[in-house]
């Protein structure tokens, strides 16, 4: 009989990292977290995007993408043969042209 398991190496990282975030939350306040989640957001508009409205889009388009590839659903195409959801996920402008293995 085999007693083996299968070790979950994404699911250990997510269980440690909620982990830390719970005790930071605890540590600093939810305040804390707001501010460096606020800091975080404002660096990489700054440092990838042309604006704030073009980081939003990227974030929409992104989150449109994964929820349509969720379902499982065959896509649904416009009368004019568009997509009705974000067919590819749009690549984050830090990895466009991005050679370094």
């Amino acid at each position: 009989m085999n007693n083996t398991t299968t070790f979950d190496r994404a699911a250990h990282c997510r269980r440690i990292a909620s982990r830390g975030g719970q005790a930071t939350v605890q540590k600093y306040g939810a305040e804390y977290m707001r501010q460096i989640g606020r800091k975080g957001f404002e660096t990489t508009t700054q440092r990838y995007f042309q604006g704030e409205h073009h980081h939003i889009a990227w974030l929409t388009q992104t989150g449109l993408h994964n929820y349509w590839k969720s379902t499982q659903l065959p896509m649904k195409y416009t009368l004019d043969g568009l997509p009705i959801w974000p067919d590819e996920q749009p690549t984050h402008p830090a990895h466009k042209g991005y050679t370094h293995f």
